[in-house]
């Protein structure tokens, strides 16, 4: 909600979406912690730089949920993931020590059973 800023992170110095239009990751492997958590491991992409990244998940809810339409309802299920990064780590090493280094992310998903 402020343009401004909105349309610097999207520039050259930031995300440079133009030149990396998408943010990607891929998955190697799920560690459970507990009946509703983990860790799951693996490789994001930020800005043309690949590094190992291990999300916190954190089931939120599942469940059928018949009243809604396809493909909406049946069987739904609900996630939050997070970590932190270090812009710096992804290339994006502008205006270092003026602004904040540490970035954390948070991932909501949403799963819907096809099968079962």
């Amino acid at each position: 909600n402020f343009p401004l800023r909105d349309h610097d992170l999207r520039g050259p110095d930031f995300f440079n979406v133009r030149e990396f239009p998408n943010i990607t990751f891929v998955s190697t492997r799920y560690q459970p912690t507990g009946k509703e958590s983990g860790q799951l491991y693996g490789k994001l992409t930020i800005h043309g730089v690949t590094r190992p990244v291990a999300f916190h998940v954190r089931e939120i809810g599942a469940g059928p949920v018949p009243a809604l339409p396809k493909p909406w309802g049946g069987y739904l299920s609900g996630y939050e993931a997070t970590t932190t990064i270090q812009r710096s780590d992804f290339g994006m090493d502008a205006y270092a020590g003026m602004i904040a280094n540490t970035v954390h992310l948070h991932v909501n998903i949403e799963g819907v059973r096809t099968s079962g």
